[in-house]
């Protein structure tokens, strides 16, 4: 009796052993499934992730250049209005009223009026700016700006500023082309960037001392893409040199 229950008890304890390892398994096969089920959620949300990443955009960044543009084409819309207020006729009366004064008050001979050109007028606060260029053989004198200011409702001159030199005297043919103070202008500056903007025969005055010399020179203004500024440069139109420049 004694020797079939401890067979018994023998047996019970090998199934309870039995049973403990699959469990064991169980638990451990279970771990698993679980530990690759939450790699697996991982490994979804980081790649969502860089997806989302990847398609993002950076707010575009404000285009001041074409802000600056808009802003200039409002000031130049709003000046064509105003222009439009006062008609050809009126402007021309003006216009006459300042030669007529200049006329009368001697300030020019007629030969020198001659050399007078009519360049621009605008409405101002106080007053009608009529603005006249001196030219020599048809060739613009730099710095040779007449400024005169005309009262709106008494119409006539109350200010004006006169710079026009009678003692210029210069050959008015050029020597050097315009490719060629062109090609100056390019090997002083070694630049491949520049380009031409503008370029015009003037006359240009140097101050020295208590005398004023007078120089026909090519003006040029040159823009380089790579330093993003312009150049201005006045070339002897007969030997090339460089007389002045500045940016």
């Amino acid at each position: 009796m004694r020797k079939f229950l401890n067979d018994y008890l023998s047996e019970i304890q090998n199934k309870s052993e039995k049973t403990k390892l699959r469990i064991i398994w169980f638990l451990v096969v279970f771990c698993v499934i679980v530990m690759i089920g939450v790699w697996i959620v991982i490994f979804q949300v980081n790649k969502k992730n860089v997806n989302r990443n990847s398609n993002f955009q950076f707010p575009p960044v404000p285009n001041f250049q074409e802000e600056f543009n808009n802003i200039n084409m409002v000031v130049d819309e709003f000046k064509t209005l105003t222009d439009g207020l006062y008609s050809e006729e009126e402007k021309m009366k003006i216009v006459k009223i300042v030669e007529k004064y200049i006329q009368k008050n001697n300030l020019l001979t007629e030969k020198e009026i001659e050399n007078l050109k009519f360049q621009s007028i605008e409405k101002k606060e106080d007053g009608w700016i009529v603005k006249y260029v001196q030219y020599h053989n048809d060739i613009a004198v730099n710095e040779g700006e007449n400024i005169f200011v005309v009262d709106t409702e008494k119409g006539e001159v109350i200010k004006f500023s006169l710079n026009f030199d009678s003692d210029i005297n210069i050959d008015s043919e050029p020597s050097i082309t315009e490719e060629e103070a062109f090609n100056i202008v390019s090997g002083e500056l070694d630049d491949e960037s520049l380009m031409l903007q503008n370029i015009q025969l003037v006359i240009y005055k140097e101050q020295k001392n208590n005398s004023t010399d007078y120089y026909l020179v090519w003006k040029i203004d040159v823009f380089s893409a790579f330093f993003e500024k312009n150049y201005y440069y006045f070339i002897n139109a007969h030997n090339g040199n460089i007389i002045s420049f500045h940016s």
